[in-house]
């Protein structure tokens, strides 16, 4: 890549020197080849900063920002071969074959030529740390600045778990690796605790700032993400608290950043393209970000306030610290350990933040099974669908919960966690209340906040039985559906005293 900025005055200097020697020979016995071999050296001045795409559009490259900025015909036209004496650089030019695609690879210089004879230029600028050496090489004191860097990262992202702390550095390893993760690390604790200097060190002095983004909600809301491309780490700081139609946007368009190693980019008035998404996802908050906890996907770190507004700690590990030197040598240390076999959605260990936001973003339909059978330790004896149905609609009603739901996505969303229909003389639902806790631990959906009910007076309750034809199916129900009445006039009740 070139050093200085694109000229025009060089240009037009390269221009006329190739005329003179043109004028000095008689045109008409001038082959093509011989035409094109003196006009050469303008062609590779303007190729080295002019890169043509499909459509015979344009990446010109921008030595001042280190960057590919996209140019059409017209803006080609209008900044080099206007500038030059005739038309006959457009007949040169037309002779290119060089088209170039888009790529992000950290392990390719900014334009190349890959072994199928493709050419590309690279969105992606390159880690800062350009020479390494062996950990065990770098200086005593060093090492003991890395040490205090790892320390702080067991004490306050880890909050002192040493299992937890060895998956996390198989994590931050990986990513000095280049490799991509597809997880989300989810930071969320009140102001002070230090969460984003971890961050700020890992992208300012290992990573490199090039590769690396502090990133608004607008690539996660718009179509134009353009600014992720190229971006091995992308810290969300402050993600906001999301509507239910915003989050189910926003969810899905981060599923598919995580996970997804090719994705479409789209930058301002552009069309959109494909090329490698090498991107790995960080969120620093404050508030409560998340809708749902996502699965395995979304790694919730157990911030430590064991550092709150501890000023004169942050700032000695600021002064000592945040250098490139210390940099490179946690870079180094990174890169030794090993990470075969780790894989983050799976290796991660479960961790107590994991696990009561998991129960409280917990699908209404599970919520009502958890609280209502689950850990009131009663069983789903011989109840009609739509009786089952309507106690759902009243817990919600009692719990202030917005996300009804019709009967057949209700019916839908038990069956995801095999809890059926089953036909005796009718259609009901009849789950023991070993069955219903299986299903409950499964799928993780309490937390060491949830209290089970063990009353001996609703273990004994005269209509749970193992055997169908001994259930008294009519006494049943007339009692479900006092129930149903008695909740509700508790909640009419409740709504007169409010108004």
């Amino acid at each position: 890549m070139q050093i200085q900025p694109f000229n025009v005055a060089v240009l037009q200097r390269i221009y006329k020197e190739c005329n003179v020697v043109y004028d000095d020979l008689d045109a008409k016995k001038v082959s093509k080849e011989r035409y094109l071999e003196i006009f050469d050296p303008v062609i590779k001045y303007v190729k080295t900063y002019y890169f043509e795409s499909s459509a015979g559009n344009y990446y010109f490259f921008d030595v001042t920002k280190d960057e590919f900025t996209f140019k059409d015909q017209k803006d080609f036209k209008k900044e080099v071969s206007d500038k030059l004496e005739n038309d006959a650089f457009n007949r040169l030019f037309k002779c290119n074959n060089q088209i170039y695609s888009c790529c992000s690879r950290l392990d390719k210089p900014r334009t190349f030529q890959d072994s199928s004879g493709n050419y590309f230029f690279n969105e992606c600028k390159g880690f800062l740390q350009k020479s390494l050496k062996p950990y065990a090489d770098y200086s005593e004191a060093l090492k003991r600045k890395v040490e205090m860097i790892l320390q702080m990262i067991k004490e306050i992202s880890c909050n002192n778990n040493a299992e937890l702390f060895e998956a996390y550095k198989k994590y931050l390893s990986q990513i000095c690796k280049g490799q991509k993760t597809e997880v989300i690390i989810y930071k969320k604790s009140g102001q002070g605790t230090g969460k984003s200097t971890e961050s700020e060190f890992f992208m300012n002095h290992v990573l490199g700032k090039d590769i690396c983004l502090i990133a608004t909600t607008e690539p996660l809301l718009k179509d134009y993400n353009k600014i992720l491309m190229g971006k091995l780490y992308v810290v969300f700081e402050e993600l906001p608290t999301f509507n239910s139609a915003s989050w189910s946007a926003v969810s899905s368009k981060l599923k598919t950043l995580t996970t997804e190693k090719m994705t479409t980019y789209r930058d301002l008035f552009k069309s959109p393209f494909q090329a490698e998404n090498i991107s790995n996802f960080a969120i620093n908050t404050n508030v409560e970000a998340l809708r749902d906890s996502d699965g395995r996907r979304i790694i919730i770190l157990p911030i430590s306030n064991s550092r709150v507004n501890d000023f004169e700690y942050f700032e000695n590990i600021r002064k000592q610290c945040f250098n490139n030197n210390v940099g490179e040598a946690f870079y180094s240390y990174m890169l030794e350990i090993d990470t075969n076999g780790f894989y983050a959605q799976k290796d991660f260990p479960e961790t107590e933040n994991k696990s009561i936001a998991r129960a409280k973003l917990l699908d209404p339909v599970y919520k009502f099974i958890k609280f209502e059978y689950v850990l009131k330790n009663k069983p789903i004896l011989k109840i009609k669908p739509k009786d089952l149905y309507d106690l759902f609609l009243t817990y919600c009603d009692a719990n202030q919960i917005d996300r009804k739901i019709g009967i057949v996505d209700f019916k839908t969303t038990l069956e995801n966690v095999n809890i059926k229909q089953r036909k005796i003389s009718v259609n009901i639902y009849r789950e023991s209340i070993e069955d219903l806790k299986a299903i409950a631990e499964k799928y993780k959906w309490c937390c060491s906040y949830d209290e089970l009910d063990e009353d001996e007076e609703k273990n004994n309750d005269p209509f749970i039985t193992v055997d169908d034809d001994e259930v008294d199916y009519k006494a049943l129900y007339n009692k479900q559906k006092l129930e149903i009445k008695e909740l509700k006039t508790k909640l009419s009740l409740l709504a007169v005293k409010e108004k």
